[in-house]
């Protein structure tokens, strides 16, 4: 099953074929969470169309299996560590956190989901879902089926084999209201008016979610539409149920990620187990420099075009082109989130690098007052939801926040914002400035450099960081990339781009690599030349070393060129003794070299 249309993605294509033997799909991220409202499809089945669709929007999507009658399955879901006696000899896969999936049939008659319906071991029957191979889980482990699925072309899920007696029994007939719940009891015995009804919900839909599972939160929210619906007089509008419901969601979702013990600690790998593992190629959002779904940034001190630069780099993504004429992308929606710069400036930019109004996927928020807070970030990431943008640009960090940035439990709680848009699959991508390095003793200038500003927290939650730094080559104004950090691969070697600027275009071109070491000679032949040409006496390499030309391994690189080239002479100091010349000291070695211009006349020459 191909569409030359579509990527060629094992997930999408194991997607379409679940939706031939009649099961009801819908994406989810690596976190287990749907990507979309799914409630209707734990009644009815997406059409290809739809999922291919879905796909299209979400491409590095897993893929979900709704369980119950719609796709005529019940699964029992068995952790890592569990039992498998008495399960049936059907389809069944290993999960990526080491446990098991066995699919049965549907009896025919509902199947609520249960949790701990023996030690380890979860129903996923109506109104639930599971995440099905050859997903990837969080861990970077596979999902990956080890019984008789998938099944042959021609088959239906009826080949599956019965649910076992002790599922049934342990999962009476499910009654359809909240009022079941021993933690809802108090809710649903009473009505709520209209004074108290936002702050119930909130505390109700917070108890719901504190005692079950986050794979089974979406099952429950029609049983808070039932309670809503019953309860509380007048009910609250759709849009403000489901609005309470998804910050209940995201509240305690912070709750299960801040608190230790609520973590699920998996059973160790061994070393064997780890070597022999197989993990998916890396995804690169832009090859070599940035990887999908990570936190990077780019640095450089005020007014060195790193601003230029990210924007480039949207305006490659959205239309799938090289980065510098050099990076391959992977073109995708860009956001970007600029809190220093007007908007004029950014249409200015724009113009400038694309040369008139294109229709692209590249957003902007400027000057919206956007801050690294619980409310921004949850309506950034529901709005990049909604429009498929799966790249952020923060320019610059330091805009979108008010913390010490020399204290590292307030930037980890900055950085940990920005967490959350990595755990959707969003690339994030920031501005920072650099500050200099202290200079250490016996630092040469050419090892002065710089570095990221702020607390070692910032750093620490980077997967990629580039530096940039203008220079002058051959006349030319570049811009040298430097590659700070890069998790999962190689580093680059610092690479030059050329600026291009004329009639009103401004863009980049990739130039190679930057021998930084053989630039520096070449500044320092020059620094050297023009010294000695001011000189009258012939100088030594300590003379020299009081110009701050550079480090001495340099200087005395430049002096051999410039000497073979012909551009300079060099003698020793027994040799200009010979003639009397004039030098600087008289106390050195007498093999110490001495050097000199070479463009003078011969009645000038001290040697001649």
């Amino acid at each position: 099953m191909t569409d030359s249309s579509l990527p060629q993605n094992d997930i999408l294509a194991s997607a379409l074929r679940y939706g031939e033997l009649g099961l009801s799909v819908i994406p989810v991220g690596r976190d287990k969470k749907p990507l979309i409202a799914w409630t209707r499809y734990q009644t009815e089945r997406a059409t290809p169309e739809q999922i291919k669709a879905w796909w299209s929007q979400f491409p590095d999507a897993n893929v979900g299996i709704v369980t119950g009658a719609v796709s005529g399955i019940v699964v029992i879901d068995v952790e890592a560590g569990g039992s498998v006696e008495g399960l049936p000899f059907t389809a069944y896969c290993r999960t990526g956190g080491g446990g098991w999936h066995y699919y049965c049939k549907h009896p025919g008659k509902p199947v609520k989901n249960g949790v701990k319906v023996r030690p380890l071991t979860d129903i996923r029957g109506d109104g639930g879902f599971v995440v099905a191979p050859p997903s990837i889980h969080a861990s970077g482990k596979p999902y990956a089926w080890d019984g008789m699925f998938p099944l042959p072309r021609g088959e239906n899920i009826k080949a599956l084999d019965e649910l076992p007696d002790w599922a049934l029994q342990s999962n009476p007939m499910p009654k359809p209201l909240l009022a079941e719940l021993p933690i809802a009891y108090n809710y649903y015995s009473k009505e709520i008016n209209e004074g108290q009804r936002n702050d119930t919900a909130i505390r109700l839909i917070g108890k719901v979610l504190h005692h079950n599972p986050p794979e089974l939160w979406e099952t429950l929210y029609p049983a808070i539409q039932s309670w809503n619906a019953t309860c509380v007089k007048p009910p609250l509008t759709e849009m403000e149920l489901r609005r309470t419901w998804e910050s209940g969601i995201r509240m305690e979702g912070k709750k299960r990620t801040d608190t230790e013990e609520d973590a699920e600690v998996r059973p160790a790998v061994s070393f064997k187990e780890l070597c022999e593992s197989e993990f998916p190629d890396l995804k690169w959002a832009i090859e070599s420099l940035f990887e999908s779904g990570t936190i990077n940034m780019i640095s450089a001190a005020p007014n060195q075009y790193k601003s230029w630069v990210v924007q480039h780099m949207a305006i490659c993504l959205a239309r799938g082109e090289k980065v510098f004429g050099h990076f391959a992308t992977d073109k995708q929606g860009v956001m970007i989130v600029n809190e220093e710069d007007p908007a004029r400036l950014l249409k200015e930019r724009s113009l400038m690098l694309v040369g008139q109004a294109e229709d692209i996927p590249v957003l902007f928020h400027v000057e919206d007052g956007i801050k690294m807070n619980e409310k921004s970030v949850d309506a950034l990431i529901g709005e990049i939801k909604q429009s498929g943008v799966r790249f952020i640009i923060f320019d610059s960090l330091r805009s979108m926040h008010g913390a010490d940035e020399n204290s590292s439990t307030e930037m980890q709680r900055v950085m940990d914002f920005l967490k959350r848009f990595a755990r959707e699959g969003i690339t994030v991508l920031v501005t920072h400035h650099n500050r200099k390095k202290p200079r250490q003793p016996g630092m040469s200038r050419d090892e002065l450099g710089e570095e990221a500003r702020g607390s070692s927290a910032i750093s620490g939650a980077l997967h990629g960081h580039i530096s940039c730094e203008p220079i002058e080559k051959d006349g030319k104004r570049c811009v040298v990339i430097r590659q700070q950090k890069l998790k999962g691969a190689k580093k680059l070697n610092p690479f030059l781009i050329g600026i291009n600027e004329s009639d009103g275009r401004f863009g980049f071109t990739y130039l190679g690599e930057y021998q930084a070491n053989e630039d520096a000679v070449h500044k320092a032949k020059v620094a050297i030349a023009d010294v000695l040409e001011q000189s009258i006496k012939w100088l030594s390499l300590k003379d020299l070393s009081t110009h701050d030309i550079s480090g001495e391994r340099t200087v005395r690189k430049a002096l051999g060129e410039l000497t073979a080239e012909g551009h300079i002479q060099s003698k020793t100091r027994k040799e200009l003794l010979a003639v009397s010349a004039p030098m600087t000291g008289t106390d050195g070695k007498h093999n110490e070299k001495l050097y000199f211009h070479a463009l003078v006349s011969d009645e000038d020459d001290p040697d001649p």
